[in-house]
């Protein structure tokens, strides 16, 4: 190890553009080997992105789908890491069997920081899933030295689950989904993103009752609902009767998740519920204000009437004014955006959360040192 260069590998079960645009900041600080899950790395990533990952980066990609393919994984991962002699392994927190298991065996040998996107599970699906897979949750988070996550809410949230003291790195949620010069376009006037996983603490149905309000004032305006979920399928019917209402039913290409983004003109977080916020990072990365429900992390992202508003939860009046202000009013959307880019390039740039990151793996890494046997 030098002090200017240490050797780490970030291990990425899920959240491919997030590691890799977070790898590519740390590769000014450290030497980088990036252990990718291949399928999700294709989803969400566009080819210049990949492309600029393998140039930079030392890339490894796996299948994590197959059952074949997770139980080659399995050696071949362990093969690389010990190939590339880290001194420090950053994983994202994933509770499945093949990185509990491979994060177990990585703890005897390096320290190890765990990025924790989700401290707790959220109401309705999310929870009934994470109780099946809470016993690899728990090895995981067993085997950290020290953890990561993104805002005050998600730190008090991890502080509580873990019950006894191992360092928290606090950062933001870096941009995600950021087009490219030729993919930047104008928004359109009036129109309205909600974009995601549709789940019941996610207030799909808070959204519709705003917009028939939005409706009855006379406000003009097209919501669009992008991405797939059981509430879409709940409110299916009552959706598909709303003149102002598009729904947008499938998993959307990198490409197709920028235009929607490019063609709002503010994004809408109407949560019953929330920890972090890939939709919020995914808005600001491009350039798009916010109505977000005053619940846990988004508070921590979005900042009230600055880059965006928060508005009471499960309150659909309270919705339907402050979307009424955001596409009734130039002005505050102007102002708005230029807080969501000044944000954009401070607490939720990449190079900024990386320097964050870089001294807690340093302070890991002089610990392990100091501990060694002489």
């Amino acid at each position: 190890m030098t002090a200017t260069r240490p050797r780490i590998v970030f291990f990425a079960p899920h959240f491919a553009e997030y590691s890799v645009r977070l790898a590519l900041a740390l590769s000014k600080r450290a030497r980088v080997l990036l252990i990718v899950e291949g399928k999700n790395l294709r989803e969400e990533c566009n080819a210049r992105l990949i492309a600029q990952a393998r140039e930079t980066l030392d890339v490894s990609t796996f299948d994590g789908w197959s059952r074949k393919g997770r139980l080659l994984a399995t050696g071949l991962i362990t093969a690389r890491i010990i190939a590339f002699r880290p001194d420090l392994v950053h994983v994202q927190e994933q509770p499945d069997k093949l990185p509990a298991l491979i994060t177990s065996w990585l703890r005897r040998f390096y320290p190890v920081l765990l990025t924790v996107h989700d401290p707790q599970p959220h109401t309705g699906r999310d929870l009934d899933y994470s109780m099946r897979v809470d016993a690899f949750r728990k090895r995981l988070r067993a085997a950290a030295s020290a953890f990561h996550v993104h805002g005050a809410y998600c730190h008090a949230q991890l502080v509580n689950e873990l019950g006894i003291a191992r360092p928290i790195t606090v950062t933001q949620h870096g941009v995600i989904l950021v087009p490219d010069a030729e993919q930047q376009m104008e928004p359109v006037p009036g129109r309205i993103l909600m974009f995601g996983r549709m789940e019941a603490y996610k207030g799909v149905e808070v959204l519709l009752d705003a917009a028939d309000l939005l409706s009855e004032r006379g406000v003009p305006h097209r919501i669009v609902l992008a991405g797939r979920g059981p509430e879409l399928e709940r409110l299916r019917a009552r959706s598909a009767s709303m003149s102002n209402v598009d729904v947008i039913d499938k998993f959307l290409t990198p490409a197709e998740a920028v235009r929607e983004f490019q063609q709002a003109c503010v994004v809408v977080t109407p949560y019953v519920n929330a920890t972090q916020s890939g939709v919020v990072a995914a808005a600001f990365g491009n350039t798009r204000p916010v109505v977000a429900s005053a619940v846990g992390g988004l508070v921590d992202a979005v900042r009230d009437d600055i880059n965006g508003l928060l508005v009471e939860p499960a309150r659909p009046d309270r919705l339907a004014d402050d979307l009424a202000r955001v596409v009734m009013d130039p002005a505050l959307q102007h102002r708005l955006s230029a807080g969501v880019r000044t944000a954009a390039v401070s607490d939720f740039a990449w190079g900024a959360i990386a320097e964050k990151l870089h001294e807690a793996y340093r302070g890991l890494i002089a610990v392990r040192k100091a501990s060694a046997p002489s």
